[in-house]
């Protein structure tokens, strides 16, 4: 019998990295608190609306940027609007997507989102520029030479979450019954009116988690303001699968969370603006 396989770490935690001091913008200053207090109250008086379009349209999704500033919402005509959120103008509209938008994320620095979508894709887009996202992942494997996708890996399912991971040095997306993390690359000295076509923006599959039970991963929640390697996963059979993204493996397993399958899940990041005590 031949000696065991050596496991190796997918990758190790930096703890000496340093909070890097925000800056804001006089509108941003005018919305957002350096600093709130433990006792406030839950904000429940109506301040101010803001019509995005000239006609009823439902929105989905909506995230606030991790500074605070920005607003992303999805739209039921597959578009992603970003505003202010001070609700002062009428914003950025982003479209691209075919299907109803599912999923939408902000960066850690606040300078791009990453969606996902029925049509089954994942689109990652910059601030800069409106008329069509810098990449887009339609099949599980990546897009870097040398990968070429076979006909069950290239059938990407309708994508029910996507998110930046691990302070935005991974994605991750739901599909089927698997959790996919990938490797990035965006080509930033491209991104410009003249080039913007031609840039040479990369995502590689680092490893799939499928789930033990459920056929359908219905949403995910991972953290990206630091390092964690925890992933929760609820399934359409009602379940919640805990994943240990260093080990490269399922941790845990929870059944009959809810009556009906989980569509939201999300854990305690903290906050730049509350800090509360512990214990």
């Amino acid at each position: 019998y031949g000696a065991a396989a050596s496991q190796t770490k997918m990758f190790v935690p930096r703890t000496d990295l340093k909070p890097k001091k925000m800056v804001s913008s006089k509108v941003e200053k005018s919305v957002t608190k350096s600093e709130y207090p433990v006792s406030g109250e839950p904000p429940v008086h109506f301040k101010k609306a803001l019509s995005l379009f000239g006609r009823p349209v439902a929105l989905g999704k909506i995230r606030f940027s991790v500074d605070g500033g920005h607003l992303a919402c999805a739209a039921a005509d597959h578009s992603i609007v970003c505003v202010r959120s001070s609700l002062l103008g009428k914003g950025s509209t982003f479209k691209g997507h075919d299907g109803l938008i599912t999923s939408v994320h902000w960066s850690h620095k606040n300078n791009f989102l990453f969606t996902g979508s029925t049509d089954r894709t994942a689109r990652f887009w910059s601030l800069n520029y409106l008329d069509k996202p810098i990449m887009t992942l339609d099949n599980l494997s990546g897009n870097f030479k040398g990968d070429q996708p076979s006909k069950s890996q290239n059938d990407v399912k309708e994508i029910s979450e996507s998110q930046f991971y691990y302070v935005d040095k991974f994605l991750l997306l739901a599909s089927g019954n698997s959790l996919y993390m990938y490797k990035y690359y965006i080509d930033s000295q491209k991104i410009d009116d003249v080039k913007r076509y031609q840039t040479n923006n990369k995502y590689k599959l680092v490893k799939s988690f499928p789930a033990l039970k459920a056929q359908n991963i219905t949403t995910f929640s991972s953290i990206n303001s630091f390092h964690s390697y925890v992933v929760l996963a609820a399934g359409s059979d009602k379940t919640i699968e805990i994943f240990d993204m260093n080990a490269g493996r399922s941790a845990r397993l929870m059944t009959d969370i809810h009556s009906r399958p989980v569509h939201c899940i999300a854990q305690n990041e903290g906050s730049q603006f509350v800090s509360h005590p512990s214990g």
